[in-house]
């Protein structure tokens, strides 16, 4: 019997084909979604899940609901934390302030986003925290940040990679998956992973729902638990909207998705440099 990994790459594929042959049809009467986009999972397959946020909110903003089920399923989660976020606040970031008290200021505030982190992860259920510090919005390839992924991925070993899409507006983001990729090229011995890319500031193409309409309630609480971040932008509101919109396709618009383009790494890489 094949593995779902397996089904689910066969699927991806498939769906990556149809797409195709609909753009070259010259009937528009064939494009429709749902002859695009496979049917919603529970969760896309992996046991061992590796998250790599940019900043504190993104994985509950792109994946939390599928985070959520993975560890229903009892699956093994870790979430690790590219920048600081010591830039979230827009307010902060206009006032002219002296470079010192710029650093108390920023200082706070990257420790009060750890702190909404971590209650956000308890909500969700995600006990594996790793905060690797990098200065936000500088985040870029460097030996450190190449030897932080690639450390993670020797540990963790996943099967299963979260990360932004490389088509997400925010530098940040894009700079994840370059530091992704070369840091995956650097590792040694290891199965590549599924990569599973989600979508933040930026809508994707996707090939993969997950219907999280029942764990919609989680995923609202553990939005919620970033008080720092939505008193400037209500993100909650945002990608839950997000989120009802894709339901349009198989769930009758009556329920929740998160989308993602889930491609083997592989797969994974070669779209990515072409996209960046």
């Amino acid at each position: 019997m094949r593995s779902s990994r397996g089904r689910v790459h066969t699927t991806a594929k498939r769906a990556i084909r149809r797409a195709d042959a609909v753009g070259e049809s010259r009937s528009p009467s064939l494009w429709t979604e749902t002859l695009l986009v496979p049917p919603p999972l529970d969760r896309p397959p992996g046991s061992r899940i590796l998250v790599l946020a940019p900043h504190m909110d993104d994985e509950a903003l792109g994946c939390g609901g599928s985070l959520h089920r993975h560890v229903l399923a009892g699956e093994s989660v870790t979430v690790a934390y590219l920048t600081d976020g010591r830039k979230g606040d827009p307010a902060l970031n206009a006032l002219d302030l002296p470079a010192d008290e710029r650093e108390r200021r920023e200082e706070r505030l990257a420790a009060v986003r750890c702190d909404e982190a971590r209650r956000s992860a308890a909500v969700l259920g995600v006990r594996d925290l790793r905060f690797l510090g990098n200065r936000d919005q500088e985040l870029v390839v460097s030996p450190k940040t190449r030897r932080q992924v690639r450390e993670l991925l020797e540990e963790v070993r996943p099967d299963l990679v979260y990360l932004p899409f490389p088509t997400d507006h925010h530098p940040d983001h894009r700079a994840t998956n370059r530091i992704f990729l070369s840091a995956l090229a650097a590792t040694r011995g290891l199965d590549p992973p599924m990569c599973c890319g989600f979508e933040v500031w930026t809508p994707i193409a996707p090939n993969c729902l997950v219907d999280i309409t029942g764990v919609i309630d989680v995923k609202r609480r553990a939005l919620d638990q970033f008080a720092s971040q939505m008193s400037s932008i209500d993100f909650g509101r945002c990608i839950l909207g997000l989120h009802a919109y894709r339901s349009m396709i198989h769930l009758r618009g009556r329920g929740y998705a998160e989308a993602f383009v889930l491609l083997p790494a592989d797969e994974y890489r070669r779209l990515s440099s072409r996209l960046l």
